[in-house]
């Protein structure tokens, strides 16, 4: 069974294909550097295909990781995850001298590019201390539903994203640090983010490295962490490709 069966698509003429397509590249321009170009098309074909993106990297040598990725999630999270959050915050604002628009407003840039780059208020301080205290005393035992829907909307655009990446292996072989693969992340330390990626496996991914430490490195092993990473640039490259083969015979 072809992977894409399993989205809601039907064939369309060619030129409507090539406006949608025109059209999430346009997207992609108000984000400036924020969208390098290594991985820029990856995002094009992703967000024409139905994909959600909401972060990404091409990799790099000198920070970061080794490794390309992408970052998904279903559109228009809800604001409120576990059920008696929205109370915890409206008290903790109150407390700290600030309202809830302020802190949602100040944090939320710090994980989604769509709202452009982080303006610092002038009561960051306050801001952040609440934040920080709303997450400390907010219950996790039960999601609202708002956020269970939201979830699995994201959980289905993952599976379809595994179900290409499948696709794309089954007469492709890579070696494990190399072979793109689709992981949720849903981390305890910051429960406001529950979303996938796609990327490079291995220990590259995930393992950021310390800028002064690459630095001390002699040229023979930085050309050696380039090699690494052109492999795995060249892996998402080729992922890419076939997405574009994908576009030409479904759009959902």
């Amino acid at each position: 069974m072809n992977s894409l069966e399993q989205i809601d698509a039907a064939q369309i003429s060619l030129l409507q294909k090539e406006e949608k397509l025109g059209l999430c590249y346009k997207e992609l321009e108000k984000y400036g550097d924020g969208i390098e170009p290594k991985i820029k098309d990856t995002i094009a074909y992703l967000n024409a295909l139905g994909f959600t993106t909401c972060e990404s990297c091409e990799g790099h040598v000198d920070h970061g990781d080794l490794s390309t990725y992408i970052g998904m999630e279903a559109t228009e999270p809800p604001k409120w995850r576990f059920v008696g959050q929205e109370e915890v915050f409206e008290g903790v604002a109150k407390k700290h001298g600030v309202t809830v628009s302020e802190i949602f407003e100040y944090v939320k840039p710090g994980y989604d590019l769509t709202l452009g780059p982080k303006i610092q208020p002038g009561n960051v301080d306050q801001i952040v201390s609440a934040w920080e205290d709303g997450w400390g005393k907010t219950p996790r035992e039960t999601e609202t539903d708002e956020f269970k829907k939201w979830r699995e909307k994201t959980d289905e655009m993952k599976d379809k994203l595994d179900l290409l990446v499948q696709e794309f292996y089954k007469e492709r072989t890579a070696d494990s640090d190399v072979k793109l693969v689709v992981e949720t992340e849903n981390d305890p330390e910051f429960p406001h983010v529950y979303d996938f990626f796609l990327h490079n496996g291995g220990e590259d991914y995930g393992n950021h490295c310390d800028p002064d430490e690459r630095a001390k490195l002699s040229e023979g092993e930085m050309n050696v962490l380039k090699k690494r990473l052109e492999t795995r640039q060249n892996e998402m490259k080729d992922f890419t490709e076939f997405l574009k083969e994908k576009y030409k015979e479904y759009l959902p």
